[in-house]
């Protein structure tokens, strides 16, 4: 099961940890992992979904965690904008109501940080680091930390990771971060053929380049031309 660490302080001040422990009774081989992003927690924001109801970003997310738990996901990753505004204690403080939720429910879930939980200043106080790493069983998973509008995980995040990826050997690793380190296709220019072309990365790790068309434009790339720089292009 999921359980809340309870923490009472020699001067009196008390604190509740939900999620902090994951007893599992086996040694887990495969991962299931149900994956949420921009949950964007505010008061007031929200919008209109597919059945033309306002739904909230709160009600959204717990929406989306008790839908996760129904598909009977091992446990839940949130990739960051848990909050919607980074100075806003209500919308984490409300993120310690969702997790008691899912930890009675027996679900462990993380959550990394986005730009908007930049500055970490509410984020750091009450979910998480800036960046972390799990163990579990067979594998490690480590949350980077991309920054505000930077858009990417600095050099002592990057070499924080590969003292995390040393101790990890024989793991398999799930790499956590906000930002996606590949675009496809120039988002800030619509119907532009300029590189990079619209079209989804679709080639092999394993290969340098590879071409494909759209019928009446045929592009070769590689991945360097897709690399995501930051969200401020």
């Amino acid at each position: 099961g999921v359980y809340m660490m309870y923490l009472k302080f020699s001067d009196g001040t008390e604190c509740l940890i939900p999620n902090a422990i994951w007893i599992s009774s086996e040694y887990r081989k495969t991962l299931i992992i149900g994956h949420l992003s921009d949950a964007h927690l505010t008061k007031s924001g929200g919008d209109y979904d597919a059945m033309g109801y306002f739904m909230t970003n709160n009600e959204g997310t717990i929406s989306a965690l008790t839908y996760l738990m129904l598909k009977g996901v091992d446990l839940i990753v949130v990739s960051g904008d848990v909050a919607d505004i980074s100075s806003d204690a209500s919308s984490y403080s409300a993120w310690i109501d969702f997790l008691i939720f899912t930890t009675l429910n027996d679900m462990p879930v993380y959550l990394g940080k986005g730009n908007h939980d930049d500055p970490p200043t509410m984020y750091a106080k009450y979910i998480a680091p800036p960046y972390f790493n799990v163990t579990i069983d067979d594998f490690e998973l480590i949350f980077l930390d991309s920054g505000g509008d930077r858009g990417y995980p600095t050099m002592e995040n990057l070499k924080w990771a590969e003292e995390v990826l040393a101790n990890a050997e024989g793991k398999f690793k799930v790499f956590v971060v906000h930002h996606p380190p590949f675009t496809a296709w120039q988002w800030w220019q619509p119907g532009s053929q300029d590189p990079p072309f619209y079209g989804w990365v679709n080639g092999s790790v394993e290969e340098e380049q590879w071409t494909w068309t759209n019928g009446t434009h045929t592009e070769t790339r590689t991945w360097t031309d897709f690399l995501y720089v930051s969200n401020a292009k």
